[in-house]
């Protein structure tokens, strides 16, 4: 359980990290439009100023992506473990019959949990420039 929060943790982190990414891009984009705007900078040093601000943006939200993937997967993982333990439990005649229903309730709710974006899930996330 301690894993899936952690992977969880690490998911909406990246998310956030996106978030933080695009307003540092259009801060820095905004800087470069209002000095070529001035006349501080030539249109070839705007044009490259341009240029690489997309680059590092594009190379950020890559590496945020490989985090945010790695999260998916540990979530999707620990939720594996966690069935696969409540469902041993009711498995297990030792327990009292309270206790199997217990775990068969929240195994099924894991399960649901798990498969929620194979079935349910909305349109994919996709990272545009606007």
């Amino acid at each position: 359980m301690i894993i899936a929060i952690i992977a969880g943790t690490l998911f909406i982190v990246s998310q956030s990290l996106i978030a933080v990414n695009y307003q540092e891009y259009y801060a820095d984009y905004k800087k470069a439009e209002i000095d070529y705007d001035n006349g501080i900078i030539d249109y070839d040093e705007y044009d490259d100023r341009r240029n690489q601000l997309e680059l590092e943006l594009y190379k950020d939200l890559w590496v945020i992506s490989i985090l945010s993937t790695g999260a998916k997967v540990g979530v999707y993982v620990a939720f594996v473990f966690i069935i696969v333990f409540l469902i041993s439990i009711v498995l297990d005649e030792s327990f009292n019959r309270k206790m199997r229903r217990l775990a068969l309730g929240v195994s099924g709710i894991f399960l649901l949990a798990l498969c929620y974006p194979i079935f349910f899930a909305p349109n994919p996330i996709y990272y545009f420039m606007p």
